[in-house]
């Protein structure tokens, strides 16, 4: 813009002016060096300048979020800002109502306002989510800062919190709105007559039923004391002691208790071995040596303590030494620490010492008693050593061994101290005939009490004699593994498979046995053994039994028999038992000989019609005037039985018994023939099998004359007798009919 102008007239006009003149703007107005600052010329330097001309322009910058904005002199007065230069406002921050979220308490809008920053000039509106009313409340940021909040939202309070300790206190009265009691029992008229104002309920019946809801108002105050009926304690000033205290329910939650009540203790609960402590009340010295009397007067109060120290007139020694003192204190109903961290340690009766032991050192004699002492402290010992006067040696590696006294019982020699006797010799145990032995090891560390167990063996377990031992010490000390077999010729009584245990003999130098068992001496007793050594029998076939005696099928005839083992003998071919005896007998080698054999095999009989013509004479008739049979009473002939080929019984045996030793055969005269000595002609004569031959025939077969035959003589001239029957026989049906007996004619 020019800073002069002409102008002309010219045709009757003048010419446009083109010069415009402005006010200067004055001084320059001061703006927040908390908020702005001016470029390129500061604040100062605009102050010092003075006036400014039409036009001048200043660029005015916010100090909080740098936003740039330019002012003009404008006709002598600078335009106005259109920026407010004022910092943003944090994230809204509402007053909390206890540890409720604000989201369930408070609606605030815009919701931004709660998540980030606000400008300058924002506002807010804040509401209660109650049902109960629609206060408003408005917040404003203002450079920076919210305006306060002056709305605050009650939220009412969860049930009355129990107090611990259990009965420990009682609720005196409860004050809330009166509003609120509508809902108890005879309370609404006096609510709806009150409005707003609070009433305090006192009433036993209605304080039962507001402890058990589950809600309270905000402001509601419940007022509280111990109860003194069940002995507790207030730990608080003099007035809370006398007076009831008040809990409030402030914005959700109940105010901290200002008082606490302590159940008071009951007696002392005893302890194992009582009469090992004294005890005494902390500032009491007790009349006695064990318990202070006023520990009788029970219950105690809240924080009395008692002090436990060992009684020494029971020679009880205090763990641990220092200090030897430990306090119990009441803490509410419970003594605690219990039990006291002291064990008062029992002393020990007097060591009895076995008989294998002997006390070397340590012990006190008493000359009144007659024993060693009169008791020892705990932590006291003894040192033992084994008693060589009755015959104890010891076994291991160590002479002596310490016992030591805890708590009232002795504990095992340390280290531990093995005294034992020495075992007969095995010559002593041992038939030397019969058994033979070879020592393998000597073992020391065998318990005590293994004499009692069974099983003596396990100590022997190699198969070879690289570490055996040719003899015994003398006499055999604890601990000595032997194995034991039987002798040749000589078995063991018990099969292996009954034996506790059985090993390999060791490279055949215990006799001939191929199992062995181990004994062991513990404690001067040798372990049982599980058998006895038996002398084997020899083969009885031998010498020993009877011809026809023969080992029965698939029997196993050895040269030599173990004790116990059994043979099954029968008749050889050709011999039998007699007719009804067993056919077979089972006899056991017992110790060297087998039983009694009480089979007697016979040799079998010929068939009896081939042996009948041998024992006749030449004067008998032929053997045709004879009947054989096999009963008395039997008139048929078996003489089929005594086929030669039927000499063989089949696989059944049927046929044995007709050939066996007493087998009998029936031998009378046939009806046509006489028998020569006394008795009926029919009578029929026993024949016994004996020993392979048949008895002799004693009868004597004739054949008799026909009665017709005889020659008729008259009576007149002869006299008749009949001779060979005692008297004479009269046939009744034919008188003339003579007897088949001889007849006599003079």
């Amino acid at each position: 813009m020019p800073q002069s102008d002409r102008i002309e007239c010219t045709n009757g006009q003048w010419t446009d002016r083109r010069l415009v003149c402005k006010a200067d703007c004055e001084t320059w107005p001061i703006l927040s060096d908390e908020h702005y600052f001016t470029k390129p010329w500061s604040q100062e330097e605009l102050l010092a300048r003075g006036a400014s001309s039409h036009g001048f322009s200043i660029t005015v910058a916010c100090r909080h979020t740098g936003e740039e904005e330019t002012v003009t002199c404008h006709d002598g007065q600078y335009t106005a800002l259109q920026k407010t230069c004022a910092p943003s406002c944090e994230d809204l921050t509402l007053i909390p109502v206890g540890d409720l979220p604000v989201s369930s308490v408070y609606t605030v809008e815009p919701a931004e306002v709660l998540i980030g920053p606000s400008p300058h000039g924002t506002k807010a509106a804040i509401k209660c989510n109650t049902d109960e009313g629609v206060a408003e409340d408005t917040v404003t940021c203002l450079n920076g800062k919210w305006s306060p909040q002056t709305i605050l939202c009650a939220v009412e309070c969860p049930a009355i919190p129990s107090l611990l300790p259990p009965n420990a206190y009682e609720l005196v009265a409860i004050r809330r709105p009166t509003t609120s009691l509508a809902q108890l029992e005879g309370q609404e008229e006096v609510a709806r007559a009150n409005g707003e104002a609070d009433e305090e309920i006192t009433s036993p019946r209605l304080l039962e039923e507001l402890i058990h809801f589950d809600k309270h108002p905000h402001g509601t105050v419940a007022r509280i004391r111990c109860a003194e009926r069940h002995s507790h304690t207030v730990t608080a000033s003099l007035e809370a002691k006398l007076t009831a205290q008040e809990i409030v329910c402030d914005q959700g939650a109940w105010t901290e208790v200002p008082m606490k009540c302590f159940r008071a203790c009951g007696p002392l609960p005893p302890l194992r071995h009582s009469e090992m402590y004294s005890l005494r009340l902390t500032g009491h010295r007790p009349h006695n040596h064990t318990v202070d009397t006023s520990l009788m007067n029970a219950p105690f109060p809240h924080g009395t303590a008692v002090e436990y120290t060992c009684n020494k007139h029971a020679r009880a020694r205090p763990e641990p030494a220092e200090p030897g003192v430990a306090r119990v204190a009441c803490n509410s109903g419970n003594w605690q620490p219990f039990p006291p961290h002291i064990k008062c340690l029992r002393p020990c009766r007097n060591y009895t010492v076995q008989e294998r032991y002997t006390i070397a050192h340590g012990g006190r004699h008493s000359h009144t008693h007659g024993g060693w002492g009169h008791g020892y402290w705990s932590g006291e010992s003894l040192v033992l050593q084994c008693n060589a006067a009755r015959g104890y040696h010891s076994t291991g590696h160590a002479l002596h061994g310490t016992v030591e006294c805890l708590d009232g019982l002795w504990s095992m020699p340390n280290p531990s101290l093995s005294c034992h006797r020495s075992c007969r010799p095995l010559s002593d145990v041992l038939d030397e005939r019969r058994f033979a032995h070879q020592t393998i090891r000597i073992l020391d560390d065998l318990p005590d009490n293994s004499v009692e167990t069974e099983s003596s063996t396990s100590c022997c377990t190699q198969t070879s004699n690289e570490t055996g031992m040719d003899t015994l010490p003398r006499p055999p000390e604890h601990g000595s593994c032997v194995m034991v077999g039987c002798k040749d010729g000589y078995s063991p009584s018990v099969a292996p498979s009954q034996w506790h245990s059985s090993v390999p003999c060791a490279g055949g130098r215990v006799g001939v046995s191929s199992l062995c068992e181990t004994v062991v001496c513990t404690d001067g007793h040798w372990s049982p053994r599980s058998f006895e050594c038996r002398a084997m029998c020899p083969n009885p076939f031998n010498d020993t039994l009877a011809p026809g005696v023969t080992a029965a099928d698939g029997e196993v005839v050895k040269g030599m028999h173990a004790h116990g083992e059994t043979l099954k003998i029968a008749c050889a071919d050709g011999f039998s038992v007699a007719f009804g005896a067993p056919e077979q007998q089972i006899i056991t080698c017992n110790d060297g000989r087998f039983d009694v054999v009480t089979l007697h095999c016979h040799k079998l009989c010929p068939p009896f019609d081939h042996t009948m013509e041998e024992h006749l004479s030449p004067s008998h008739p032929s053997t045709s005037s004879y009947i054989v049979s096999l009963s008395p009473d039997d008139d048929a002939p078996e003489t089929h039985i005594d086929r030669r080929q039927m000499m063989q019984p089949d696989a059944t045996g049927r046929l044995t018994r007709y050939f066996s030793h007493g087998a009998v055969r029936y031998v009378r005269c046939r009806d046509e023939t006489k028998r020569r000595r006394h008795g009926a002609a029919r009578a029929a004569h026993r024949v016994v099998c004996r020993d392979g031959k048949w008895s002799q025939i004693i009868i004597h077969c004739r054949r008799g004359c026909s009665s017709r035959s005889f020659p008729r003589l008259s009576p007149l001239a002869y006299n008749m007798t009949f001779a060979g029957r005692h008297q004479a026989h009269h046939n009744k049906r034919n008188p003339r009919r003579i007897p088949r007996r001889a007849r006599t004619a003079t």
